[in-house]
């Protein structure tokens, strides 16, 4: 049995350099898979009729619903794991009461690599948008 132990105290500086993991830049700049409109045109029709199909308009169930929908579309279209883009989505539900809505967003595009959808969606007592925007980064 050993009778002696000898104590090391390691500064950070003082750390094997080769326990670090180095990874060299690729220089790839494009996706391995690309963000695909109609995959994901079909999966926001889905989830959009299937949670509104029997909704009613009510303010504070409106602000659920829609805070649900938006993480599932999320949630589901990550799945599809679209190499190097963020995914944002907004679902917005208004009452059908005599009046108009007008919406807009801007935002610096990379026309070749972003990308978005939209779909709307009319009820007995409602209207409901989504948008989703798959913005690319390096």
């Amino acid at each position: 049995m050993p009778t002696h132990i000898e104590v090391v105290d390691r500064t950070s500086s003082e750390i094997d350099q080769t326990q670090i993991a180095k990874y060299q830049n690729s220089y790839r700049l494009e996706s391995r898979n690309v963000f695909k409109l109609e995959t994901v045109d079909k999966l926001v029709e889905t989830i959009m009729n299937e949670n509104l199909e029997s909704f009613t308009y009510e303010p504070k169930e409106a602000v659920k619903i829609c805070t649900e929908t938006a993480s599932e579309i999320q949630r589901k279209i990550r799945a599809l794991n679209f190499d190097r883009y963020k995914i944002g989505v907004t679902v917005s539900i208004v009452e059908k009461a005599s009046q108009s809505m007008d919406s807009s967003m801007g935002f610096l595009w990379d026309k070749d690599r972003d990308n978005y959808t939209t779909y709307s969606l009319e009820g007995h007592t409602y209207y409901a948008i989504c948008c989703v925007y798959a913005v690319y980064y390096e």
